[in-house]
């Protein structure tokens, strides 16, 4: 695969501002990498915005999600059990002031989380019929190579949320030197715990059970669809206008239609795991 995200301090002046409206619809301060990637593409991640934008900031999607995150949240807390060591290990820090506010963190992300799984399933099913298209499709790679390349970014993807929570629970400094000591002690937990979770969810998705679940949520996320206000349109022959011109665009579009759903429902069932505390 020859596609390179697109950061935003490298970005064209379009991309950016298209980035910043992400950012501002989804409240964080940085670009979910899924978004990075389209951002080489700055045409079609134009297109995309507003009508994702529209439906991000409609009451009614806003419903929805609660609805359905109760009933997704239920799932992965009764299917993607932490283990004794790690129950041992929460047990002894969990109640600590630290963990209080790093809660609050993680329902965030789980939301926002859902809210992109929500989006790149409905860009697959909007996309559908996209392996007609693809046979007069130039081949810019290999695609037999494509599960090879993304397989080694996944975790990119799926942890960008638990490293991205790290410098934001930096704590102030402090006069006192036994507060700043405990404090710098509540501090360490947190990466501490990430990477805890980032050891057992690696090996809960090596499991066929969790092949269920994971596939047991696209299927009730694909049932929720037409109930969305807003209607994600991205038609074959739409994203082949604007994407022609790069060479690299036939991996763009086997990236939207096979891996990015499955990574946004795998970094939401993550986000899901992580917040049971």
């Amino acid at each position: 695969m020859t596609i390179s995200p697109v950061y935003e301090n490298h970005a064209k002046e379009e991309v950016k501002i298209d980035y910043q409206k992400i950012k501002k619809a989804l409240d964080l301060f940085y670009v979910p990498l899924f978004f990075s990637y389209i951002g080489a593409f700055s045409e079609y991640l134009n297109y995309l915005t507003d009508q994702l934008v529209l439906n991000l900031q409609n009451p009614n999607f806003t419903a929805l999600l609660e609805e359905t995150e109760e009933k997704i949240y239920s799932l992965i807390k009764s299917s993607l059990l932490k283990s004794e060591e790690m129950e041992e290990w929460l047990n002894r820090y969990k109640n600590s002031p630290s963990f209080y506010n790093f809660q609050k963190d993680l329902e965030k992300i789980f939301t926002v989380n859902l809210k992109l799984t929500f989006i790149f399933v409905s860009l697959r099913e909007a996309l559908k019929g996209w392996a007609v298209a693809a046979k007069k499709l130039p081949a810019s790679g290999s695609f037999s190579s494509e599960f090879e390349t993304i397989a080694k970014k996944e975790k990119d993807f799926i942890f960008e949320d638990a490293l991205a929570l790290v410098p934001s629970t930096q704590f102030q400094g402090s006069s006192d030197l036994a507060e700043s000591k405990a404090k710098a002690i509540e501090k360490d937990l947190l990466p501490r715990y990430i990477f805890l979770c980032q050891q057992e969810f690696n090996q809960l998705m090596k499991k066929e059970e969790f092949v269920i679940l994971r596939v047991g949520i696209e299927k009730l996320i694909l049932s929720t669809l037409p109930l969305m206000p807003e209607k994600i349109v991205s038609p074959i022959n739409i994203f082949y206008k604007l994407n022609e011109k790069y060479r690299d665009f036939p991996d763009l579009l086997y990236l939207m239609s096979e891996h990015f759903p499955t990574l946004a429902v795998q970094k939401m069932m993550f986000s899901g795991f992580m917040k049971n505390l």
